[in-house]
């Protein structure tokens, strides 16, 4: 690599791409990115502001009949985050100076308000585009988050997609460099990853299909919004933008309810207090999770015991189960009910996610 001081020489077991959409890791791994560029014309920037002086609607979130959105959000005092948006519309040269002017203009064109900006701290455009990475691995080399899929922001699915491809990524580099990881570990971060952002570009882009609609769309917007009323729906759609719908397949492992999922934030009380399920997982480590007031035998865990932390809590209605085995990042790998579990399915899923046991 170059830098001030020269050339250096840098050298490492594994190579990651987390270079956005443009990678030029994934370029180099040739590694194909197919997709659709989409027709489209965003800004987004800080702006200084009297915000007393704010039209209405410049604070706040809305979609106008003529297809743009309009966000307006205040980040620090005197401080708005601008993003708009025109589908179908023709953004000025992409290398071409943007300003404030055009940003005026933008938002002017999309809600009809004129917004007073005292200065301009910093502006951009975005486009949009749905491209997904034809594998997220080749040899030694992993592509995660942008570099990996893009599609349009909305509603965190994009920031949170790419998260979860780092945290799936990154325990299992971990274990594959402290020397524990199964023969098969790494392989499993494309077979789990590479389906959800293939799910992702594709709800993601009938949501900005359904936003982007100016002729007969009003009837079916209004449909799903009184859909997303009703608690089984509205759930559906706060799991996808979370992620906590992703369950992935456990091998190895007899079949739960739980198995492959993510639980959310359950409180959990034990021996020396109260905390939650994700709070131990801060180790970065598994976790044997025991809810059954000591009437399952975990001790085969106990040859884990420099990979796996247990706790021992009061069982809880948020979790369905008598104990559960949670990967460093969270899910499910084993799960059982109260009665005695089967202690090769138990064996098995430490095996499968966390290698060998200590000799």
């Amino acid at each position: 690599m170059s830098t001030g001081n020269g050339e250096h020489a840098v050298s490492g077991r594994y190579l990651v791409g987390c270079d956005g959409e443009n990678s030029a890791v994934r370029q180099s791994a040739g590694i194909a990115f197919p997709g659709t560029e989409h027709r489209f014309y965003g800004l987004v920037g800080d702006v200084a502001v009297d915000m007393d002086e704010l039209e209405p609607g410049q604070a706040g979130a809305a979609r106008y009949p003529n297809g743009g959105l309009y966000m307006g959000g205040p980040i620090g005092p005197g401080t708005l985050r601008v993003v708009t948006a025109r589908f179908g519309a023709q953004p000025p040269e992409p290398d071409s100076p943007v300003g404030e002017a055009e940003l005026v203009a933008q938002v002017e064109e999309i809600t009809g308000t004129v917004l007073k900006v005292g200065e301009t701290l910093w502006l951009s455009r975005y486009g949009f585009s749905t491209r997904h990475a034809e594998r997220y691995r080749s040899g030694r080399v992993f592509v995660c988050g942008d570099a990996a899929h893009t599609f349009f922001p909305l509603g965190g699915q994009r920031l949170n997609t790419c998260i979860q491809d780092a945290v799936n990524l990154g325990w299992k580099l971990a274990a594959d460099i402290h020397g524990w990881a199964p023969p098969a570990l790494l392989d499993s971060y494309h077979a789990e990853r590479h389906a959800t952002g293939e799910r992702a570009c594709r709800l993601t882009a009938a949501q900005a299909a359904l936003l982007a609609s100016t002729d007969g769309a009003e009837d079916l917007r209004e449909l799903l919004a009184t859909l997303a009323g009703y608690p089984e729906v509205n759930n559906y759609l706060l799991e996808f933008v979370t992620g906590l719908d992703v369950r992935y397949p456990m091998p190895d492992a007899p079949a739960h309810r739980l198995l492959g999922m993510r639980p959310g934030p359950v409180p959990l009380t034990t021996p020396t207090g109260t905390t939650t399920l994700p709070a131990t997982l801060h180790p970065g480590r598994g976790v044997l999770l025991d809810l059954s007031a000591g009437q399952l035998d975990l001790t085969p865990a106990a040859a884990w015991h420099d990979r796996v932390d247990v706790h021992t809590a009061e069982p809880t209605d948020a979790l369905d189960a008598a104990a559960l085995l949670l990967r460093p990042d969270g899910h499910v790998a084993w799960a059982a009910d109260s009665g005695a579990p089967d202690p090769a399915g138990l064996t098995g899923a430490l095996t499968t996610w966390l290698g060998s046991p200590t000799s």
